[in-house]
């Protein structure tokens, strides 16, 4: 194959989706044949409708990078993800034998950018994207001026798990795991234990030093169910002493 050259637009993920954000999907790519059966090229997404979460947009901008490889094996590079105003994440890749791995960085990622509701910030984040058609994971890293934290999430067999969560600094201590089955009922369950929590840290929140544990099951649909135990050592909220 000597050359190939894709391209499209107009990709709605509401087309698949009647609850997801809008985007406005454009795409292209250059491909060029290599000695070995092998392909050398460039591609690029570009949403021409990116905007913040609360403003039911897709705060992704674009993603471009290059790939070499074959059917067999393939290796990403100069990828850079353009979330718009909340900043750039770059890194490279692979694909081997039907699985994909990203390590992608940002010095700087903008809270605010993804939704209005969140303040700004210049969180530096380390992410590594992994999987196959049947299980996908994703372990992050972000650090702050005021703190810092990992999770780890994975999807498989219609279930989303938060694996692990921890996060620690000027706005509190918070450990938390859980699990979302990605069906009619959206069913799930969440345990936590967080020590001297200030919400107001991370938007607009009322000030506050919450000490909770808990464990939480329920659904989302059709309609909302929940069962939760919550023990919430003393602590205060606006000055007000909260305990329970």
């Amino acid at each position: 194959l000597p050359r190939l050259v894709v391209a499209g637009e107009g990709l709605d993920p509401r087309l698949f989706a009647a609850d997801a954000p809008a985007a406005d999907f454009a795409f292209s790519g250059v491909f060029e044949g290599q000695p070995g059966e092998r392909l050398l090229g460039t591609f690029s997404l570009v949403n021409k409708l990116a905007g913040r979460l609360d403003q039911e947009r897709l705060p992704l901008a674009s993603l471009a990078g290059a790939v070499f490889g074959d059917t067999a094996a393939a290796q990403f590079s100069d990828l850079v993800v353009d979330l718009g105003a909340a900043g750039k994440l770059a890194g490279e890749g692979a694909w081997r034998d039907g699985r994909v791995t990203l390590d992608l960085t940002s010095p700087r990622l903008d809270l605010a950018g993804l939704h209005r509701n969140l303040y700004v910030t210049r969180l530096a984040t380390t992410l590594r994207l992994a999987g196959d058609a049947a299980r996908q994971t994703l372990d992050a890293e972000v650090r702050e001026s005021w703190g810092q934290g990992r999770f780890s999430l994975s999807h498989a067999d219609a279930t989303l798990r938060l694996d692990a969560a921890s996060f620690q600094g000027q706005a509190g201590r918070l450990d938390a795991r859980g699990t979302l089955r990605l069906d009619a009922t959206r069913a799930f369950d969440v345990a936590f234990d967080a020590a001297q929590i200030n919400p107001a840290r991370f938007g607009r929140f009322p000030r506050a030093r919450l000490n909770l544990r808990g464990e939480a099951n329920g659904t989302l649909a059709p309609a909302l169910r929940l069962a939760a135990q919550f023990t919430l050592p003393p602590g205060d909220n606006e000055g007000r002493p909260v305990r329970g």
